[in-house]
C-alpha cells in the first residue's frame, strides 16, 4: 500500500506491504468500507496463470493490519470491481 498527504508534502508518502506478494496476483480494486471511517479496505486481488483465474478477498486497515485473510472467492472468474449493497436491497 501506498499513502501520501494531498499534497505530496515530504516525509508523508509511506508505503507497506499488506498482503504477502505473488507474482502473478495483482489488486483489482478496493473500497473504505463503510461506517469505519475509511479506516478499513477491502480489496480484491486476481491471480492468473496457466491453470486458469482465480480471485481473492480480504480486509486491511491503515496501519497495516490484515482484518481478514485473504479468501478464494471465485474460481475460474476475474473481479475486477466490488461493492456492498445495503442489507435490504434484495427485497
Amino acid at each position: 500500500m501506498i499513502a501520501c498527504d494531498p499534497d505530496f508534502s515530504e516525509g508523508s508518502v509511506i508505503a507497506m506491504p499488506l498482503l504477502d506478494m505473488y507474482a502473478v496476483r495483482g489488486c483489482s480494486d478496493f473500497f473504505f468500507v463503510p461506517g469505519t471511517n475509511d479506516t478499513h479496505i477491502f480489496m480484491t486481488r486476481t491471480e492468473e496463470s496457466e491453470e486458469g483465474v482465480l480471485t481473492f478477498a480480504s480486509v486491511v486497515d491503515l496501519s497495516g493490519a490484515v482484518l481478514m485473510e485473504e479468501h478464494e472467492i471465485a474460481k475460474n472468474r476475474k473481479f475486477e470491481g466490488a461493492c456492498l449493497l445495503p442489507p435490504d436491497w434484495l427485497k
